[in-house]
């Protein structure tokens, strides 16, 4: 089993850039970065609780629902 804090992922068949999701992010308190066009880099640390993951996880499905 693997354990990380580094998840790496592309949103190239959302139609929507990483630039934006991440601004549409930022704006909800989320901070998640940008590596490329379509590649986000998202990190958490000992102070994001799994309630706070998957309340970024929600806010990333409205975003891409919309």
């Amino acid at each position: 089993k693997i354990e990380s804090n580094l998840i790496f992922f592309d949103i190239a068949g959302t139609g929507i850039s990483a630039r934006e999701v991440s601004d549409r992010l930022l704006e909800r308190g989320v901070w998640i970065g940008v590596t490329g066009k379509t590649r986000m880099r998202a990190v958490t640390h000992l102070d994001v609780d799994r309630q706070e993951v998957e309340e970024a996880g929600d806010l990333l499905a409205q975003i891409f629902a919309s």
